[in-house]
C-alpha cells in the first residue's frame, strides 16, 4: 500500500494530469547516477521483434533498438518525479489505445515523467502492437504539441497483459530505474480492474516469479479493498471507490506505481530474474530468442500476417 511504501522511505509522488510537479513539494528522480552505457538489449528483450511488411509477410523490425538507446541517453540528463510511465498495448488498437496514450502524454507534457515505455508485441498475430503504439504516440504528440523526440522506449515482445508488465519491468530493471508509473483506464477496456482484482493471481498463474511491486495511485477500479486489506493494487473502499459508483457511466484514467525490484525472504529480486512463465505464456511468447538473430514467429493461425 502507498502508506506502507512511504513508511519504508519510498517516495510516492501523487501525479497530476493537469499540473506540473512542484520541486518544493515533490521529490525528483535524477538520471545523473545511471551508467553511461545503455544495457545490452538481450538483457531485457527475449524475442526477435517482427512486424507485417507491405507484402503481408512478417519481417524483422529493428527500430526499437535505436529508439531505446537514444531514450536512455536522454534519461541520463533528465529530472522528474518518475523516470518513465508504462503504456500497455491493446490488441484492437483504435480508441482504447489512443486513450491510454493521451493519458501518458499528459504526464510527459506536465513533467511527471521523462519518457514513456510503449509495450505490446502481439508477435504471434502479425502486426506488432509496439509499432502501432509508437505510430499512435507520435501522431497524438504532434497534434497536442508534446515533444517526444528521444523520449520513447519500446518493449516489443509482450503478447499478454501479464507480460506487458513483466517485460516493461525487465526494461526498467536493466536500465536501473527503481520506480515508475503504469497507465491504464477504467470502464474503457477494464484493464485496471484486472490489475486491481486479479494481478496477484495472474502473476502466480502465468508468470511464476516475483515480478516486482505495484500499488494503486488514482482512478476507480471495479474491486475495492475493505479497510485493513493488504493488497496494494486495490484502492481503499470508500465513497469514491465502491461497486455502486463504479457502475456510473464515467470514463477515467487509472495510474499505478510500479517497481521492478522486490524482496523475498530477505533477498532482493528484480524482474530480470523472471523466466518465461507458464506453458500458456510460452506458447504465445517463447521468451528465449536472441533479439537480433532469432526467427520471426509465424502467426498462430498460419498464412499471411494481419496488416
Amino acid at each position: 500500500m502507498r502508506s506502507e511504501l512511504e513508511e519504508a522511505g519510498q517516495a510516492i509522488p501523487m501525479p497530476s494530469l493537469r499540473r506540473p510537479p512542484r520541486e518544493d513539494r515533490v521529490r525528483f528522480w535524477s538520471g545523473d547516477s545511471l551508467p553511461p552505457e545503455a544495457p545490452a538489449p538481450a538483457t531485457y528483450i527475449h524475442c526477435r521483434p517482427c512486424d507485417c511488411g507491405s507484402d503481408g509477410r512478417l519481417a524483422p523490425w529493428a527500430e526499437w533498438d535505436e529508439l531505446n538507446r537514444r531514450a536512455y541517453a536522454h534519461l541520463r540528463g533528465a529530472r522528474s518525479p518518475y523516470p518513465v510511465a508504462i503504456v500497455t498495448g491493446f490488441h484492437g488498437g483504435g480508441y482504447i489505445l489512443r486513450y491510454r496514450v493521451g493519458i501518458a502524454l499528459d504526464l510527459l507534457r506536465n513533467g511527471w515523467v521523462s519518457a514513456l515505455v510503449l509495450s505490446g508485441g502481439h508477435r504471434r498475430g502479425g502486426s506488432n502492437e509496439a509499432r502501432q503504439l509508437l505510430d499512435q504516440t507520435r501522431s497524438l504528440a504532434g497534434q497536442r504539441g508534446v515533444d517526444v523526440e528521444d523520449r520513447l522506449l519500446v518493449e516489443p515482445c509482450a503478447c499478454h497483459t501479464a507480460t506487458n508488465v513483466r517485460n516493461s519491468l525487465r526494461l526498467m530493471a536493466a536500465m536501473h530505474l527503481e520506480t515508475g508509473l503504469l497507465v491504464s483506464d477504467s470502464k474503457v477496456s477494464s484493464q485496471a480492474s484486472v490489475f486491481s482484482s486479479d494481478f496477484d493471481a495472474t502473476v502466480a498463474r502465468d508468470l511464476h516469479c516475483a515480478v516486482g511491486r505495484m500499488s494503486h495511485l488514482l482512478g476507480t477500479t471495479a474491486l475495492q479493498r475493505m479497510p485493513g486489506g493488504r493488497n496494494g493494487c486495490r484502492p481503499t473502499f470508500g465513497f469514491r471507490h465502491n461497486p455502486i459508483t463504479f457502475l456510473l457511466p464515467r470514463r477515467e484514467p487509472v495510474l499505478f506505481w510500479v517497481s521492478p525490484f522486490t524482496s523475498l525472504g530477505g533477498t532482493r529480486l528484480s524482474a530480470l530474474d523472471c523466466g518465461p512463465g507458464s506453458a500458456k505464456m510460452r506458447a504465445c511468447e517463447p521468451d528465449d530468442q536472441d533479439p537480433f538473430a532469432g526467427a520471426c514467429l509465424p502467426p498462430l493461425r498460419g498464412g499471411r500476417c494481419a496488416l
